[in-house]
């Protein structure tokens, strides 16, 4: 009797552990599958940032040369309402604009 009731408790502990390693297997499967997909995912999020870092910085650039071209126009500006203020003043003589107007004659012709 005692050897029957040790082979039915075999038989149910080797039953659970093949249960036991079915559901380990479809675990594992699971998971690898889970994994892969979790990999396209971030395969897929990595192109878009990288196409979106393009378009930024293509974007920076751009405005950085129109602050450039901005800077200069500004300083120019400067330059001019400076001689013109000068002008007014009386600081510079009338020679020296005229000079200034004869060159900028010249430049344009």
């Amino acid at each position: 009797m005692e050897s029957e009731r040790y082979k039915n408790s075999f038989a149910l502990v080797n039953s659970d552990s093949s249960t036991n390693l079915h559901r380990s297997v479809l675990k594992k499967s699971f998971l690898f599958r889970h994994l892969e997909k979790q990999k396209e995912l971030l395969k897929e999020a990595h192109k878009t940032m990288l196409q979106e870092l393009q378009k930024l910085e293509v974007e920076h650039e751009t405005m950085m040369r129109k602050l450039y071209e901005l800077m200069n126009t500004h300083t120019l500006n400067q330059k001019k309402m400076e001689e013109t203020q000068n002008v007014l003043e009386g600081r510079e003589t009338i020679e020296a604009s005229s000079q200034s107007t004869v060159t900028s004659d010249d430049e344009e012709h």
